[in-house]
């Protein structure tokens, strides 16, 4: 089973909870991307800006990335960073744009 796991700034799981939503067929099979739900008490506030961190371990360059609000509508971000098994997500510190919602993770 493939873990993500979402994390504070010091590293700290957030206990969030898990849904598998429709998978891809990959390389070596059937893999269902995951899904966990945030809310706005999940974004940490770290050097003027709010932070929230995904770590997964498909071990792939690029994944899959979707960011759903709470109402289901796709967030169109223009640059998500991902280091190694690291997905960042940030917002600015003001306006207040924190939002409820969830990250799909898929290869």
């Amino acid at each position: 089973m493939t873990d993500i796991v979402i994390v504070d700034a010091s590293k700290t799981p957030i206990e969030v909870s898990f849904t598998v939503a429709q998978g891809l067929q990959g390389a070596s099979g059937y893999v269902p991307p995951l899904v966990f739900n945030f809310t706005t008490n999940d974004w940490i506030l770290n050097a003027g800006q709010y932070e929230l961190d995904v770590i997964h371990s498909f071990n792939i360059k690029y994944p899959r990335v979707n960011i759903k609000d709470d109402a289901d509508n796709e967030l169109f971000i223009d640059y998500i960073p991902i280091t190694n098994n690291l997905i960042r997500l940030y917002l600015p510190l003001e306006p207040e744009c924190r939002f409820n919602g969830k990250v799909i993770v898929g290869i």
